[in-house]
């Protein structure tokens, strides 16, 4: 479960942060402790998803919700993954929901832009599903 005291306090301070919707210092937290808690991921991608859905700039949206996915690539932990994947799921969510209207091209979209929003919403549907199985 935790690696040390040391970061669980740490993750109590991030999630004070969070709860008071600091999240810039609540991230600055979460990385430094993302190797050493289960919960950290997860809850650094909830900061960063927070960011983007109080952003109006549809750039900047863009930017945080690539930021959530780009996360899964620093997880080491099986157990850390579960908790991340229903936060990788809105995000993603966030990202075709926000930005399919307007024509924004992102990096984590293939060049044949409605294959992506295929391949994506069906990735969402089982990450869902895999969620509100671990609820149960």
């Amino acid at each position: 479960m935790f690696c040390c005291p040391y970061s669980h306090a740490e993750q109590q301070k991030a999630q004070n942060l969070f709860n008071s919707k600091d999240y810039v210092q609540a991230i600055d937290i979460l990385n430094t402790i993302f190797d050493k808690h289960n919960d950290a991921p997860a809850k650094l991608a909830e900061c960063k998803l927070k960011l983007g859905q109080q952003t109006s700039a549809k750039s900047e949206k863009l930017k945080f919700f690539n930021e959530v996915v780009e996360i899964r690539k620093r997880i080491s932990n099986s157990s850390s993954v579960a908790k991340f994947e229903s936060i990788e799921a809105k995000a993603l969510f966030e990202e075709i929901e926000r930005l399919w209207p307007f024509g924004i091209y992102s990096k984590t979209f293939s060049q044949n832009f409605q294959s992506a929003k295929i391949v994506l919403s069906v990735k969402i549907i089982i990450l869902i599903d895999k969620y509100n199985h671990f609820e149960r």
